[in-house]
């Protein structure tokens, strides 16, 4: 085999192993990038999650604070406040349950002519 054959192999090789290597490092770098944006997404999600919990306390601390307000349409807003608060969270519906039952049995009128601690 002359030179120049031997020189034209050589660069061949060299070329498809330059170019094996970088299809390599490519695939290294995709794998990266693609773990890296998982991530962000758990992140993010997480986040959402946060600032959806918060919110909800916020609006429940509110909703409550209007139960004990003097003006009726500013308690029957925080009742309705509270229904909302039990459908856009599960996992509150039942203390607020218990919120709205201790209203009832503490603000509910009590009929004429009875007196506390006798059945009517």
């Amino acid at each position: 085999m002359d030179w120049a054959r031997r020189i034209e192999l050589f660069t061949v090789v060299v070329a498809s192993v330059v170019a094996v290597v970088g299809l390599w490092y490519s695939n290294v770098q995709t794998k990266q990038a693609n773990e890296q944006a998982r991530q962000a997404n758990e992140q993010a999600r997480d986040d959402r999650a946060l600032a959806k919990e918060g919110q909800i306390t916020d609006r429940y601390t509110a909703a409550v604070g209007n139960l004990g307000e003097d003006k009726v349409d500013v308690r029957l807003g925080g009742i309705y406040a509270l229904e909302r608060i039990m459908q856009d969270s599960r996992r509150d519906q039942p203390t607020i349950a218990n919120v709205l039952a201790t209203y009832i049995r503490t603000h509910a009128a009590k009929p004429p002519g009875q007196r506390p601690g006798r059945p009517g």
